[in-house]
This record gives structure tokens, C-alpha cells and sequence, in this order.
């Protein structure tokens, strides 16, 4: 019988900003078989100069792959506290991340943050 292995790692979003010390998301580990079939797709997007493309590929990416996590969010008296989300307000976290933490997204999730030089 075929092993199934699952996992989720942590990303933590510390360098995010000021006070997001304890805020993370938990990201789902994709196989080598999804991480090449998703380096294949940013590849060819790389190579026909499609940004919008890409964009919209990596957000996609995020939003299948964030599970849940901790952020701060910030009240209409601006005072802030952290928040945990669930998998229904991913997007809506992904929309706030800038396109570099998506691509920290993808990384932690292909396991790419991990190859050492």
C-alpha cells in the first residue's frame, strides 16, 4: 500500500510589521509532484512575460494552500489584536499580503525555503 503523507507547516509572519511577533500562517506541505507542476506553470508564465498571470496563479496558490493562521487586525478605533482566521477568510488574508509573503507562501509550502545553497 502506497504511503499517504500529509503535512502542514508554519510560516511565521514576524517580519511583517511591527507587534506581528506571535502571528503565523499554517501552509499545507504540497508533494514534490505538486511543487514541480507548480514551478513548471510559474516557468512558462516567467517565460511569456504574463505578470498578471503569475499574480493570479501565486495568489491562487495561497488560497488553496493557507489553512488558517494569526494576524493583527487593526479595529475601527485603531487600536489592533490578533486575530485567528479560518479557511473561509483566506482570501481575504491573501489580499492583504504583498506578492513577496505569497511567494513565502509558495516556498514554505514547496519546501524550496529549505534547499540550502
Amino acid at each position: 500500500m502506497p504511503l499517504n503523507l500529509r503535512a502542514t507547516r508554519r510560516l511565521s509572519l514576524s517580519g511583517f510589521g511591527i507587534g506581528w511577533d506571535e502571528c503565523y500562517l499554517i501552509v499545507k506541505a504540497v508533494s514534490g509532484s505538486e511543487a514541480q507542476e507548480s514551478a513548471d506553470q510559474i516557468e512558462e508564465l516567467k517565460e511569456s512575460n504574463d505578470v498578471k498571470g503569475l499574480n493570479k496563479l501565486v495568489r491562487d496558490y495561497c488560497i488553496q494552500n493557507i489553512t488558517k493562521g494569526v494576524v493583527i487586525n487593526t479595529k475601527d478605533d485603531g487600536s489592533q489584536e490578533p486575530y485567528e482566521f479560518t479557511s473561509d477568510e483566506v482570501s481575504g488574508v491573501v489580499d492583504a499580503l504583498n506578492l513577496a509573503w505569497q511567494l513565502e507562501v509558495l516556498a514554505v509550502s514547496t519546501g524550496s525555503d529549505r534547499l540550502k545553497a
